[in-house]
C-alpha cells in the first residue's frame, strides 16, 4: 500500500487471429512491444498501472479482409496502456489474483498495399492461481480478451477467438526488484517479460 513501483517489458504476439463481422476466413497479426510501466499501491493487495512505449504491428494474409496484405510491416507506433490488478482471494501459500487492463496503440501504415491509419485496440479481463515457493511465484490463468482493428476505408476486424489461457512464473532478485515472465495461447500467442524496481 502506498508504494510506487517502475520498470519495463518486452512482448511478441506471434499470432492472433482476427476477422471482418460476417466474414468466414481470418486474417493473422504480429506484434512486437516495448514499454515502460509504472504501478502505484491502492492497498497492499490492489495496484494500479500505466504503460507507455512503442508497438509494431505486421499484417498476414487475410487480414483486414485483404487477401494482398501479407507479411506487410506497419511499423512501430506509440503504445499505451493501463489497468488495475490483485488479490481476490488470500490462502496464504497460494492465492486467486484478478486483472482488468486495456491496451492500445495506432496510425501503423501498410503503405505496400495503400492501407493507411490501422489503429489496435485491446481489452482483457484474467483470473489467474499463484504459488509461492521462496522466492519464486508461478502461476496459470484464463482470460477473456477483444482486439480490434481499424482502418481508414476498411471495415473493423475484430477478434476470431476471446477466451485463452496463460501462465508464467514471478521470481524475486532483490526486496526491490523482481521480475516475470509468461505466455498466452489459444486466443492468440504471445511471450514476454518484465522486470519492476519497487520503492
Amino acid at each position: 500500500a502506498g508504494k510506487w513501483a517502475v520498470g519495463g517489458e518486452v512482448g511478441v504476439m506471434t499470432t492472433r487471429d482476427m476477422k471482418q463481422s460476417g466474414a468466414t476466413t481470418t486474417g493473422q497479426y504480429e506484434s512486437t512491444l516495448f514499454l515502460g510501466r509504472a504501478a502505484y499501491g491502492l492497498t497492499d493487495q490492489v495496484e494500479v498501472y500505466g504503460r507507455v512505449g512503442v508497438a509494431g504491428l505486421d499484417a498476414e494474409a487475410g487480414a483486414l479482409g485483404n487477401s494482398n496484405l501479407s507479411n506487410t510491416d506497419g511499423g512501430s507506433e506509440i503504445a499505451w496502456g493501463g489497468g488495475v490488478q490483485g488479490v481476490i482471494y488470500d490462502a496464504g501459500s497460494w492465492n486467486l489474483a484478478g486483472d482488468a487492463q486495456y491496451f492500445a496503440h495506432g496510425d501503423h501504415n501498410f503503405s505496400t498495399v495503400g492501407v493507411q491509419n490501422v489503429d489496435w485496440s485491446e481489452w482483457q479481463l484474467g483470473v489467474q492461481a499463484q504459488m509461492q515457493f521462496e522466492e519464486f511465484f508461478p502461476y496459470l490463468g484464463v482470460k477473456y480478451s477483444n482486439a480490434t482493428v481499424k482502418a481508414t476505408g476498411i471495415a473493423d476486424d475484430e477478434a476470431n477467438d476471446n477466451v485463452g489461457i496463460y501462465g508464467g512464473a514471478g521470481f524475486n532478485l532483490t526486496p526491490q526488484i523482481s521480475g516475470y515472465i509468461e505466455g498466452q495461447f489459444v486466443d492468440n500467442t504471445f511471450f514476454g517479460g518484465g522486470l519492476r524496481y519497487t520503492f
